[in-house]
């Protein structure tokens, strides 16, 4: 038994006793509603298993390792998470990995003074922020109020947030109620209406706690700011305590004369106590927010709006079902500038993996075939098969020509479909046509062989005996023979390097859009036939042009589906979020892409609506992409949503620069 002389230990040394797990963040502010109960849900259960226990969340802005060979001074806030428990004790809900003590040092130099901020012997300036003792605490918070503090605007060095939750016995909540009814009576005529109000409220809550058996817990927590520039801290420490404010009901103070010593030793338990909260209150605590996106093996693409990494990897399934993209923004949004540097930063890595891929970009306007044979190529040291696709030449998309070489690609009935739909052929027709093109046989060089081509196809019912037969012929010879018919004439597309940019010299909408939405079931053929163990990609630039054909854009949409499952990520880029909204085609296009990135749109009633309605923007996100800069959008990721900011180095920005990217200041 300790002897009353003993020594009480301070939180630092409690803390270096303890048993320290490093947990994993999300972004849960991202995620929807029910996926951000089911975080708090954990992090409640896993208080509920302990009679005490700390938590640190530690924010630090540093160079980012993953793409120092791209960015030499590019900070980002990086956020670390961790719980410490007491030797004898585990987690027992969450899941973490034993770590050392990880509490950060501070250093103080005494010989220095600055009002109100700590010196500390490595030049750099601290704060302590804790709850004002002169306000009882807040009920009215926000969700995961603690992880919203963090400023956006101004950036410090690092930010620490200390949490000591712990459980109080029945008989201690009795005492905490007596002194609540005490503190109240004594500051009845002295004290704001507003102060007594809250305070009233944080009584009425215990009391109904108590009367429930409800579990309760109290909570101190301490923030501490450093940099080593005092203007920036005091920039971050004013917008620190205006947001606890706003999410934690909280008026934030400053322990002026025991700052050094509340720093240097973590006092947390100088820190008045904060809250005794029910269960509910207490999910609301939650602290892992990590606003960082980052998926494994991914590449670094732009930074949120609180400074945070994203990573993607189109083919990590952590965070969503496909590595379909869709991107979309007005002329000038900056997708094609932005989307090239994406495509080589992933063809970068994969070359530094020595990861076999394929690659084939439909390039209408021709910025990728410049891109790609003037830079990425260079850089990079691919080996690139130019193709054209020239209007008045023979270009083989002939879908039944497609189904001969490889079924399982193009199914019969899809091949048939997109010629019902695009030259309008009758209902009645379409079982004629079906049956003839299955078992019709044609005689070539006196032998007879089924039908492989609509040229075959439409020679087969002209020259048939049956009326119907012959009435049918008319649809497939307005393919053959009509303003399109080069389209299906010839041999089809080879593609003979694992990276193909396909060029348009093509005058006529019409034949521009059809060749580029029929490209998509040569592709198709093309991916089946490679080992589903090799990543491929696929770029449509201008893919509006396929959208705004119905029977093309259901021809996108089942590309989409089908590639699903064959380890290939389709990059789309568009203009207007309208285009994925002209039909339900349309639409299934856009909702089979896992990631969407919605760039500046054209102001308008039509497209605001869109934006609302179906693509799900409140009005805040809806005003942020029309009135945003090159670069600047919302993401889409799974159930993730949250403003970006695309990151270029000035190399990407003059390799990549399109007519429009020329004439206005890039943001980027």
């Amino acid at each position: 038994m300790p002897s009353k002389n003993s020594k009480k230990k301070t939180p630092l040394e409690e803390m270096k006793e303890l048993r320290w797990y490093e947990v994993q963040g999300y972004p849960v502010l991202f995620y929807s509603e029910n996926e951000r109960e089911s975080e708090y849900a954990k992090f409640q259960a896993e208080i509920s298993s302990h009679e005490k226990m700390y938590v640190y969340a530690s924010f630090r802005r540093e160079i980012i390792d993953f793409e120092k060979e791209l960015f030499s001074n590019l900070y980002l806030q990086m956020a670390k998470f961790y719980i410490g428990l007491p030797k004898n004790d585990r987690l027992q809900i969450m899941s973490g990995k034993e770590v050392e003590f990880p509490l950060a040092s501070y250093n103080v130099d005494d010989t220095k003074k600055v009002k109100d901020y700590v010196v500390l012997k490595d030049g750099g300036y601290a704060r302590v922020l804790v709850p004002d003792v002169r306000e009882p605490p807040g009920m009215d918070i926000e969700e995961a109020c603690l992880a919203r503090l963090y400023p956006v605007q101004i950036m410090p060095a690092r930010l620490d947030i200390l949490m000591r939750i712990e459980h109080v016995p029945e008989a201690k909540l009795d005492y905490h109620i007596a002194a609540f009814k005490r503190e109240a009576a004594r500051r009845s005529l002295t004290t704001t209406t507003s102060w007594r109000q809250k305070h009233m409220e944080h009584l009425n809550v215990l009391e109904q706690d108590r009367i429930n058996n409800a579990t309760t817990h109290k909570i101190t927590y301490m923030i501490i700011l450093y940099d080593n520039d005092l203007n920036v801290l005091r920039e971050a420490t004013d917008s620190i305590r205006a947001n606890a404010k706003t999410w934690c009901a909280t008026k934030l103070d400053v322990p002026k004369f025991v700052q050094a010593e509340m720093l240097q030793n973590y006092r947390i338990d100088w820190v008045r106590l904060t809250m005794i909260t029910t269960d509910v209150r207490l999910s609301y605590l939650y602290p892992f927010v990590d606003s960082s996106i980052v998926e494994q093996g991914g590449i670094f693409f732009a930074i949120t709006d609180r400074g945070s990494p994203v990573v993607i990897n189109p083919w990590d399934r952590k965070l969503k079902e496909n590595g379909h993209i869709i991107v979309t923004g007005f002329s000038g949004a900056g997708k094609t500038t932005s989307m090239a540097a994406f495509q080589y930063r992933l063809l970068k890595r994969l070359k530094e993996r020595n990861e076999p891929f394929f690659l084939f970009v439909l390039d209408p306007i021709g910025n990728y075939n410049r891109f790609y044979n003037e830079f990425i190529a260079k850089e990079l040291d691919l080996d690139i098969e130019n193709k054209f696709i020239e209007e008045g030449k023979q270009m083989g998309l002939d879908p039944l020509l497609l189904h001969a070489l490889d079924p399982a690609a193009m199914p019969i009935e899809m091949a048939l479909n997109y010629l019902y739909q695009a030259f309008e052929v009758p209902p009645e027709l379409r079982g004629v046509i079906d049956i003839a093109t299955m078992t019709g046989l044609i005689k070539i060089d006196g032998q007879e062989k089924r039908i492989t081509n609509l040229r075959e196809l439409y020679e087969f019912l002209k020259d048939s005996s049956n009326e119907m037969e012959r009435e049918a012929s008319y649809y497939i010879g307005r393919a053959v023979e009509g303003a399109l018919r080069n389209i299906f004439m010839g041999e089809p597309p080879k593609f003979e390097k694992n990276v193909v940019i396909i060029g348009f010299r093509i005058n006529d909408i019409t034949t521009l859009q059809v060749s580029m939405g029929l490209l998509l079931n040569a592709i198709l053929v093309k991916i089946y036939s490679l080992p589903k163990s090799i990543k491929k990609i696929v770029v449509i630039d201008e893919a509006h042009r396929i959208l705004a054909r119905r029977e093309l854009a259901y021809i996108m949409s089942r590309f989409f589906r089908e590639t699903r499952n064959l380890n290939t990520s389709v990059i789309a880029m568009s203009q207007l979020i309208t285009d994925f909204t002209t039909s339900e085609e349309a639409k299934a296009v856009y909702e089979n892409a896992a990631t969407r990135i919605i760039l500046k749109q054209k102001d308008g009633k039509l497209v605001e609506k869109e934006l609302a309605e179906f693509a799900g923007l409140s009005e805040n996100e809806i005003e942020f992409v029309q009135r945003a800069s090159p670069g600047m959008g919302i993401l889409n990721m799974g159930n993730i949503r949250t403003p970006i900011y695309v990151k270029l180095t000035l190399k990407e920005l003059e390799a990549f620069q399109t007519e429009e990217s020329k004439k206005q200041a890039i943001s980027y």
